[in-house]
């Protein structure tokens, strides 16, 4: 008669009460409502039949598991550093709850960000499919444009002491109208609109004004 293995259930490892409330004390010195977060349990990444502690970001989706490798403390968060997840392997819990700090200031930058790309969503409109010279009649008119441009930037009172930059941006797309064919004038002048729009650090309100303002110049000397 044989006798039936039987599988050995994962082992626990998830985090002590007093680990759990240092992690607590890192989510409020670091601005976060604790509410946004909660605790859950995961298998482990690197050894098997064991379950571990996971800190999950509820909003984002982001978290920061808190595994073991040979007895030690390992890592698995997101976002991380430099990338959408990263691997750490800190040994310590010393080391371990730097980490997780440093994950918190990765969340913290990530979750501030302007989705720069999301701005342009509407307002684009599609890019020309010739790169044909502009013709004496359309650099008129890109100069009429552009300086309609120039008088909506004074109007809406940005930082002087980036106004005449701006306004230098501005005087070049005349010049390379010249030069370049729409395609590539198209591609040049939306990247103009968008640096201009950035660097003058104006409020959402008037930042959105002249973000579509400049685009819709733009693609009005489209064909």
């Amino acid at each position: 008669m044989t006798l039936a293995t039987i599988a050995a259930p994962p082992q626990n490892q998830e985090l002590l009460k007093s680990q759990r409330n240092a992690i607590l004390d890192l989510l409020t010195a670091n601005g976060f409502a604790p509410a946004d977060f909660t605790w859950t349990t995961a298998t482990s990444i690197v050894t098997s039949g064991l379950t571990v502690s996971r800190l999950d970001h509820i909003p984002s989706g982001s978290y920061y598991q808190f595994d073991l490798r040979d007895g030690k403390a390992w890592t698995r968060f997101a976002p991380g550093e430099d990338r959408a997840v990263e691997s750490r392997y800190p040994g310590s819990w010393g080391l371990q709850l730097r980490y997780c700090g440093e994950w918190l200031e990765y969340l913290r930058r990530e979750l501030d960000a302007p989705d720069k790309w999301l701005d342009f969503g509407g307002v684009l409109g599609e890019q020309p499919l010739s790169n044909t010279r502009f013709s004496v009649e359309e650099r008129t008119e890109v100069l009429a444009r552009i300086e309609a441009a120039r008088l909506f930037l004074i109007e809406i009172e940005p930082n002087e002491d980036k106004l005449g930059s701006a306004l230098a941006r501005l005087d070049y797309l005349v010049e390379a109208s010249r030069q370049q064919g729409r395609r590539d004038w198209w591609f040049l002048a939306i990247g103009v609109a968008a640096s201009i729009v950035w660097d003058l650090a104006l409020d959402p309100g008037k930042a959105q004004r002249l973000l579509t303002f400049l685009t819709q110049t733009i693609n009005a000397l489209m064909p």
